[in-house]
């Protein structure tokens, strides 16, 4: 039986014997009712020879080409109907399952690698808000302001005022320089309290000094010195100290000389650029002392 499995010929004989074995039995019973033996007794004795007679016929019919081609073909053609109706249906199941699965992932994934981004940025700006208050950075608050006026960041907006304020908030109450004071050591070693020491000294402390604090607490001496100059030398701190204490001690101070006002802990020195394109009515610090300087200064001693 060439090509076939040595299980494809045990079932091809099984089926075949038990066809013939139907008719052999019939032909039996024949024998029997004719000759009066039993047809257990003639079905023991042709078993065997029927047996192998069978076996070598139908070996020598499946060594026939046309028989032979025929159960391949019978065969190619059940594996093709299993492979048809069962594997191919399972594997396209399989294949939608798997798509379904990386769809809901992506959509997933894509979902949460928006939220991951939102709580990055939010976290960047927070960093600037705990840098502007941990440390007192000027650079930090401008770089807030600067967000919030870029228009790539209109949906960020809220967020970053809300940083904003926050720095603000803190730095309306806090202070950091309780109980220190300035002295000076003269030429011939004596010490000079704070109490005694002149406006240009002060102002030398607020415009020289490394010492943030002896900036700071200098600032705030100033604002009992109405005298001319030292609005000008409080602008300058405003303008340029890093340090946003010393900025809002001298923001204060400035306020008792010249009589500006507003709200903003920083003078709206910082929202200047704000303001203006908001057409907001109110003037930032620097912008008021440069229409009104030599009207002020013309009243200090």
């Amino acid at each position: 039986m060439a090509d076939l499995t040595p299980k494809q010929k045990t079932e091809i004989i099984k089926s075949l014997r038990k066809t013939i074995f139907t008719d052999i039995l019939k032909a039996i019973g024949i024998i029997s009712a004719v000759t009066g033996l039993s047809i257990f007794g003639i079905y023991m004795k042709v078993k065997g020879k029927i047996e192998n007679i069978l076996i070598n016929r139908i070996e020598k019919q499946f060594e026939e080409p046309t028989i032979n081609t025929l159960v391949q073909n019978v065969a190619k053609n059940e594996a093709k109907t299993i492979l048809d109706k069962q594997i191919l249906p399972e594997v396209s199941n399989f294949k939608s399952y798997i798509d379904d699965i990386k769809t809901k992932y992506e959509t997933n994934y894509s979902t949460l690698k928006k939220e991951i981004s939102k709580l990055e940025t939010r976290n960047h700006i927070l960093s600037f808000g705990d840098e502007a208050i941990s440390k007192a950075s000027r650079s930090a608050l401008e770089y807030l302001y600067k967000l919030q006026t870029e228009p790539n960041n209109s949906n960020l907006f809220n967020i970053i005022s809300a940083e904003i304020a926050r720095v603000k908030t803190f730095w309306c109450t806090v202070t950091t320089i309780s109980g220190i004071t300035l002295k000076i050591k003269n030429q011939d070693g004596a010490i000079k309290n704070e109490s005694d020491l002149t406006t240009d000294e002060l102002i030398k402390f607020l415009l020289e000094d490394e010492v943030y604090s002896s900036r700071a607490k200098s600032a705030q001496l100033l604002g009992n010195r109405k005298e001319k100059h030292v609005a000008e030398a409080l602008m300058q701190c405003i303008k340029k100290d890093q340090h946003l204490e010393v900025v809002r001690d001298a923001v204060n101070s400035f306020k008792l000389i010249t009589g500006y006002y507003d709200a903003d802990v920083f003078g709206a020195f910082f929202s200047a650029s704000n303001i203006r394109e908001a057409g907001d009515d109110r003037e930032s610090i620097d912008i008021w002392w440069a229409k009104h300087s030599l009207e002020i200064n013309e009243k200090l001693k």
